[in-house]
């Protein structure tokens, strides 16, 4: 199952891309130097043409169709909702998973706060690699990096021991980002149950974040048909490249009946984030577009249920 997994991991390279050329979100630049260092360095095994061409096309085909460079502004607005909702729960621990190369640990950990980011070991080394190079002496105790597998139970459970020494009184909140939708329907539901049973065993009163839960009306823009099209051949791309095919929900109702099945709750959490976003501005997409497609960055908060 890892291996297979592992055939995802590039999609975190092309996102730390992104990050950096079309955000101003902290350390995204930072991250995506240091990437380059290390390939420049050969300390990077994963094929880089994949990532780097279809980043190249996208920025061809955007002078022509700008409107294809929504797929940014969608990856900052779920990194937005996601510390936006954090803000809401105020007292947390944090356990990311599938983390990739996201910025989050960068920008929110601190020494009083409890934060394991995680991944497959190939990533999860480049990223401890990256963030001690930017961080250096100033890394907190407190952040730590694990190898997990979130389909394997016992894997996961590696993350509570570290938990339980901590002696943090703060509940947990788990966070997935950009990686539920590459799992098929029966690898959702052992995904779901692994955090079901784990927040059952460890954290009761912690919660899981996730804008991944996506209809599959959304997986389409209202844009040029023309964009639609582009699109569908990036997703393709991807999926060729990734063995996988992108899985959507049917609709709320069926999200709500996938939660409530694993013994879970969720609420649909939306925000106004389109003053905020910094990729707006550098892809010069129109904001009432965007205001349009706001549940696309949406996310749901999940608690077991009473």
């Amino acid at each position: 199952m890892s291996k297979d997994l592992e055939k995802i991991s590039p999609t975190a390279i092309m996102c730390a891309q992104f990050r950096k050329d079309y955000t101003n979100l902290p350390y995204a630049k930072e991250i995506s130097e240091e990437l380059e260092k290390l390939y420049a360095n050969g300390k990077v095994n994963y094929e880089k043409n994949f990532t780097g061409m279809l980043n190249i096309a996208i920025k061809t085909l955007s002078k022509i169709y700008p409107d294809i460079l929504i797929m940014p502004v969608i990856f900052e607005g779920r990194y937005y909702s996601t510390n936006e909702t954090l803000k809401q729960l105020k007292d947390y621990s944090i356990l990311e998973l599938a983390s990739g190369f996201s910025t989050r640990s960068l920008e929110l950990n601190t020494e009083d706060e409890f934060f394991i980011e995680s991944d497959l070991e190939k990533i999860i080394k480049l990223k401890e690699k990256i963030v001690r190079n930017i961080k250096k002496e100033k890394i907190s105790k407190n952040h730590h990096f694990m190898n997990l597998n979130p389909l394997d139970y016992e894997s996961l459970k590696k993350a509570s021991e570290l938990y339980q020494k901590s002696q943090t009184k703060k509940p947990l909140a788990i966070i997935n980002e950009g990686f539920f939708m590459y799992l098929d329907k029966d690898e959702q539901k052992v995904f779901r149950d692994n955090i079901a049973q784990f927040l059952q065993d460890y954290s009761p009163e912690g919660s899981w974040l996730t804008p991944d839960f996506i209809p599959e009306r959304l997986s389409k823009t209202n844009f040029n048909p023309i964009i639609n099209w582009i699109r569908d051949i990036v997703k393709r791309t991807s999926q060729k490249k990734t063995g996988r095919q992108f899985t959507y929900f049917k609709d709320e109702e069926e999200i709500q009946k996938f939660l409530n099945e694993g013994g879970l709750r969720g609420r649909l959490r939306q925000f106004d984030l389109v003053q905020k976003l910094s990729s707006i501005q550098k892809t010069k997409i129109d904001p009432n577009k965007i205001r349009d497609l706001e549940r696309l960055y949406g996310l749901y908060c999940i608690n077991l249920k009473n």
